[in-house]
């Protein structure tokens, strides 16, 4: 039997207490410990702990935390998870949860899996700070799923994955793959381009990263690539510079 990642199930800014206490009970059954709320709209409460069932342990543990940004501190995988999907926009070109449950099914880390509010979802800048996005294939008349039920199924995907799969486990470090992001934002800063194409780029560059699953040894050589290139862009008086190692 192969571990399980350390997953970290992130609900931003709940609505209802029923999700937040069915959240807790699947994650108990699908053997997941660690429970982050951010900013949550409604008081946590006994309705929560009755429907958590033999999960109020979970939620008894929850963390309660005020940005998203305290939330994903100090995990290595970032993950958003979406019922619409659009082509048009490369930050929601999903992959299916039975798809990222193979990809990361002999991680070695700790993931946060981000589920948005229940009338609206995550935003695109919350969808931003994610390295892969997640979609649950459904009936495209009516392809959003309630909170918790969303939860059980990714959490399903990930359970019975990993218990089948040893697969080539994701070793991209986030430190030195958000540098070279850094740097690229920093060169696409230089020549003039617009925010919108820098964000366009950042994202192009970012999937190619996660999908190509680079070794640190592999994202420092590109780091210093980038930095380079950055360098050879400067003014010669230029002394603005801040090496990174």
């Amino acid at each position: 039997m192969i571990q399980m990642p350390e997953i970290r199930v992130v609900l931003v800014e709940p609505f209802y207490e029923i999700n937040i206490g069915y959240t807790a009970r699947v994650m108990k059954n699908f053997d997941v410990n660690k429970l982050f709320i951010v900013n949550p709209r409604i008081e946590i409460g006994e309705i929560a702990r009755r429907f958590a069932m033999k999960g109020v342990d979970v939620l008894e543990k929850a963390r309660i935390v005020k940005s998203l940004t305290d939330a994903i501190s100090s995990v290595d995988l970032v993950i958003g998870t979406t019922g619409k999907v659009s082509n048009k926009i490369l930050l929601r070109q999903a992959l299916t949860a039975r798809e990222f449950a193979e990809k990361i099914s002999n991680v070695k880390g700790k993931i946060a899996i981000l589920f948005g509010r229940e009338p609206s979802g995550l935003t695109n800048e919350e969808l931003m700070l994610c390295d892969y996005i997640v979609t649950i294939p459904a009936n495209p008349e009516y392809p959003i799923l309630n909170l918790s039920h969303a939860v059980s199924i990714i959490l399903y995907e990930i359970f019975l994955t990993t218990r089948r799969y040893s697969n080539k486990p994701i070793t991209v470090s986030r430190r030195y793959a958000n540098l070279v992001l850094d740097y690229v934002s920093k060169i696409c800063d230089t020549i003039g381009l617009d925010s919108a194409k820098t964000s366009k780029i950042l994202m192009a560059i970012k999937r190619i990263i996660y999908k190509a699953n680079p070794t640190e040894k592999e994202l420092r050589t590109l780091l210093l690539f980038m930095r380079k290139i950055y360098v050879l862009l400067q003014p010669a008086d230029s002394d603005t510079l801040s090496p990174y190692f």
